[in-house]
């Protein structure tokens, strides 16, 4: 067996010291859950086209909300469209629709009526290769007290998946509060519930959200979260010929079914005008179940058992910041989370309770619990009004544990990164920013039967960028970056075929923008980059090498303004790969790309509601041991402001 590591060891305390940064504000819970916000949309219409060798693609979208009294009248649609060109042809379009109007017939009643549309076409699936749903509602919405209204609706839903056409009864019940404000408690409440009995098939949702958010004193604030989920499914499957000879059907149907159920909490406590702690906590319960409907009553053996996934996720964090002066801050914050996942069996048949030993036995390999325990930090200040530091800094432990004797995936994974950034104006025209980053990551099998695969990767990076800006009318930019990546194994022998490795990579990028004229502007763009991978000997520090490369990319763009909103641009793109392999220590050409030609661009804005652009680039592309090819590739986007 190999050691694991201690917990929450010495490099933890190193990274303490050296302050590192932290960008998340709220661990996983919280990005999950959406918050309530009544954010019109604007009233917009777009449409999208793009050619990309044998790729086409269409996409429009059009959103309008009108609220002149008495009526409402919301509406979205969204259509894309994928075309793929081989030996085949390949198409997959969706189209959705919402749509919904209300009509006033008193301060606190209003007639809804409500349209939901949506179609799926996909020629390179198989279950649902075509499926549409439509579903039409009619009720009112009520508004008891002002910022709170419930909204009972009932519809009709025409439902068709495999060619099999479903229709049935669908109600659909909405609760919405936004805002209420009691005593200095904020709240925000969202629900929904919609249930569409759909014989054979039944759909339901349910849905309840609420957001309690309390200000007590400056930065002195609490929030709460509650979050609850459950939905269910039935779709059709293809039926094995036992289910088809017994009842007499093509298609099975599968019950896929979720439940979730989630707490969190935020307090910001301003601890001083200079310093806030926040303290985080989240509590999150997901189970997801998948049955099927039909059994084989004949040979009970033969029928799959139902499966349960059962998700408990534990989460916690604390936060200080603090600003010393106005021109430094600094943040220091702890996490420590847990996710248990368990794969069971629905042992409802006891006829086959034999029969599925073998697939208890599959699941429970798959159970597994994991701990993450994280300290991230960060310190900013400047130095003078031309020049800042900034240190971060952030170190990783991962614990996974599989309860089962024959998975041995059970490891640990330590991962420490650090980086310092500086921002230097050299002079009036001169800036000079400097990016330095290493990264640290050792993963370690607790089990004797995978430790082969311990590993420590090592990833050491400087960038350099400068710009220069002497004139309104020119500027240009170079960003130099050297990378070095190393992954050595700790148990390696000579008859293994895993060996570590080397990456070793040099750029440099050239961003220049000349203005000739008021109307007329040159752009230069070019990226090169050197890299090569090798074989790597950490002990001695030494590589065998194994192959190289040369990218080469240059542009070159002449723009011409006619007006204030139409420009056109017309340019050469030049892009080359030299692949070479070694010999020994020689090196020598084993492949050659090279893609030139020329590029152009329309672009037309008509005032604060529409606009036009069209690209398109045409290249010529030549490669070792293949005759020569040309591509035509455009891109179209038309927009619309209602």
């Amino acid at each position: 067996m190999v050691a694991r590591f201690t917990p929450i060891a010495s490099g933890f305390a190193v990274l303490l010291l050296l302050q590192s940064a932290f960008g998340q504000e709220m661990i996983g819970f919280r990005s999950q859950v959406s918050r309530l916000d009544s954010i019109r949309d604007l009233n917009v219409a777009s449409f999208s086209f793009d050619q990309l060798f044998n790729t086409y693609h269409w996409n429009g979208q059009a959103s309008y909300r009108s609220l002149p009294a008495p009526f409402f009248i919301s509406l979205n649609e969204h259509f894309l469209s994928n075309v793929i060109r081989t030996d085949r042809t390949f198409i997959t379009d969706q189209q959705a629709l919402d749509l919904t109007l209300k009509h006033r017939i008193s301060p606190t009643i209003r007639g809804a009526m409500k349209l939901s549309s949506f179609v799926l076409s996909d020629d390179r699936s198989i279950n649902l290769s075509s499926t549409s749903q439509q579903i039409f509602y009619g009720g009112i919405e009520y508004q008891p007290i002002p910022r709170f209204t419930v909204e009972p609706l009932l519809g009709l839903n025409f439902d068709k998946q495999v060619n099999t056409p479903d229709r049935g009864i669908s109600y659909l019940l909405s609760v919405a509060a936004d805002s209420i404000d009691y005593y200095g408690y904020v709240m925000r409440l969202g629900g929904k519930w919609q249930y569409d009995q759909l014989t054979p098939r039944r759909l339901e949702t349910r849905h309840a959200g609420l957001f309690v958010d309390k200000t007590f004193i400056e930065q002195t604030q609490n929030s709460f979260q509650f979050l609850y989920d459950q939905t269910r499914r039935d779709i059709y499957i293809p039926a094995d010929a036992a289910i088809q000879e017994q009842y007499n059907i093509t298609h099975n149907i599968e019950s896929r079914t979720e439940n979730s159920f989630g707490v969190a909490d935020v307090l910001d406590y301003a601890v001083s005008n200079r310093a806030v702690l926040s303290l985080q906590g989240a509590v999150l319960t997901r189970e997801i179940g998948r049955t099927i409907q039909l059994k084989n009553t004949a040979d009970p053996q033969k029928s799959a058992p139902g499966t349960t996934i059962d998700e408990l996720r534990l989460e916690s964090s604390a936060q200080l910041r603090y600003r010393p002066w106005d021109s430094s801050s600094t943040a220091l914050r702890f996490e420590y989370s847990e996710r248990d996942e368990r794969h069971t069996l629905d042992l409802d048949d006891q006829n086959a309770v034999q029969s599925i030993n073998a697939s208890a036995h599959t699941e429970e390999r798959k159970n597994n619990h994991s701990r993450r325990t994280l300290l991230t930090s960060n310190l900013e200040f400047g130095l003078s009004a031309s020049h800042r530091i900034a240190v971060s800094g952030s170190a990783n432990l991962l614990r996974y544990d599989t309860p089962s004797l024959e998975n041995d995936d059970d490891r640990d994974e330590l991962w420490y990164i650090l980086n310092l950034s500086t921002f230097h104006r050299l002079g009036q025209y001169l800036i000079l920013r400097l990016d330095a980053d290493a990264s640290l990551m050792h993963v370690v099998y607790v089990g004797a039967s995978r430790s082969a695969n311990n590993t420590w990767n090592r990833i050491v990076r400087l960038s350099p960028k400068l710009e220069y800006r002497p004139s309104r009318d020119f500027s240009t930019t170079n960003t130099f970056e050297v990378l070095a990546n190393y992954t050595a194994y700790d148990f390696e022998f000579p008859s293994s075929a895993i060996r570590s490795f080397a990456y070793r990579q040099f750029s440099f990028i050239d961003s220049s923008s000349f203005a000739l004229t008021s109307r007329l502007t040159l752009t230069w763009f070019n990226h090169l980059k050197l890299y090569e991978q090798g074989e790597l000997l950490w002990d001695n520090f030494t590589e065998r090498p194994v192959s190289y490369f040369e990218d080469k990319l240059f542009m070159g763009i002449i723009r011409y303004a006619l007006g204030r909103g139409l420009h056109f641009s017309l340019g050469i793109r030049y892009f080359s790969q030299s692949r070479y392999g070694y010999q020994e220590s020689e090196k020598h050409l084993e492949r050659f790309l090279r893609s030139v030609g020329p590029i152009t661009d329309i672009s037309l804005v008509a005032g604060q509601r529409t606009s036009v652009i069209v690209k398109g680039w045409y290249e010529m592309q030549t490669q070792t041991g293949q005759p020569k090819r040309s591509f035509t590739n455009m891109n179209m986007t038309f927009v619309v402001n209602i």
